[in-house]
């Protein structure tokens, strides 16, 4: 069972690095979440089939689906707090987990005053999401530069960490 167990974590840790680094799988997610919960459901009766027994079967199934999650949970996260390429940006921890933690403290609906809370404590650059960041100016002026033109700036000015977001 050990070496199931074994398996299941490694699978969860290809999984975040082999496809879930890249991309957008958010904008996918209820058709991940539902994959999961498929491939999930025809472990159990796999494992149900071959074992023999409803209740050792089920549990060892749940005990390879659990150490998967957490596995590719847990490659998630230290990827995104420690090797992201926003890691540099301040900002809150759990921000750069998930952009959920920003959702929870707009639940009210002041998301411009939790914005002017995070620039006092954090500065003009601040890591609002796992992918995010909002940057606070002092001006009323807008400007249109091109994508390439505020690469140039914010890389001259030594705010640019490890080539491009």
């Amino acid at each position: 069972m050990i070496s199931k167990l074994l398996f299941a974590s490694i699978v969860g840790l290809l999984a975040h690095q082999l496809v879930f680094i890249r991309g957008e799988w958010h904008l996918l997610a209820p058709t991940i979440f539902s994959t999961h919960i498929i491939l999930a459901l025809l472990l159990i009766g796999a494992n149900l089939q071959f074992t023999g027994s409803t209740k050792g079967g089920t549990a060892d199934a749940l005990a390879l689906i659990a150490c998967y999650l957490m596995s590719l949970f847990t490659s998630i996260a230290i990827y995104r707090i420690y090797f992201h390429q926003l890691r540099h940006f301040p900002g809150p921890r759990l921000a750069a987990l998930s952009k959920l933690w920003h959702v929870w403290q707009c639940r009210d609906s002041r998301n411009h005053l939790v914005l002017e809370k995070l620039h006092q404590e954090y500065g003009s650059f601040v890591r609002t999401g796992e992918h995010s960041l909002h940057a606070f100016t002092t001006g009323s002026s807008v400007t249109t530069a091109s994508r390439s033109e505020w690469n140039h700036n914010l890389s001259s000015r030594g705010i640019w960490i490890n080539g491009r977001i």
